[in-house]
């Protein structure tokens, strides 16, 4: 995987990332399970203040499902359009 090379000055709509994921999940590969939180905002309840999910661990591809609280499907790479 070769980042592109204004990744850290781009934007990245997650939102429009997370819809595709549902609706077309066969274009998306390596799907890992993470344990993921948002910080909350004092002035909002239950909003996070600068709108970033906390990445807290790596369950890895498979997942034993006893403990769901904050768990996440998320795919690691996108499939090239050629495959």
């Amino acid at each position: 995987w070769r980042p592109s090379p204004n990744l850290h000055s781009g934007f990245i709509p997650w939102d429009l990332v997370a819809l595709l994921a549902i609706t077309h999940e066969e274009e998306f590969m390596e799907w890992k399970y993470h344990r993921v939180s948002f910080p909350p905002c004092d002035d909002h309840i239950g909003e996070p203040c600068d709108s970033t999910m906390i990445v807290n661990e790596d369950l890895g591809e498979t997942f034993d499902g006893k403990d769901w609280s904050g768990v996440v499907r998320i795919p690691h790479k996108v499939r090239h359009e050629e495959d």
